[in-house]
């Protein structure tokens, strides 16, 4: 049986059991947003940010 990439990652069961979450899209958006602001304070002021601060910003 072939395994698809997406099925590796960790979330992917609530994303298929409730695709319309508005939770999960809010908390989706939430980690992205905070992960492109974390990318941008890298490449523009060369703040480093550990990974976990980032997420943990991402569910506040």
């Amino acid at each position: 049986m072939t395994k698809l990439i997406a099925d590796e990652f960790a979330g992917v069961d609530l994303f298929i059991e409730y695709p319309n979450s508005i939770e999960l899209l809010t908390l989706s958006t939430s980690l992205l947003w905070e992960i492109l602001k974390a990318r941008n304070s890298l490449c523009f002021n060369g703040d480093h940010y550990e990974p976990i601060d980032i997420v943990n910003k991402g569910f506040i």
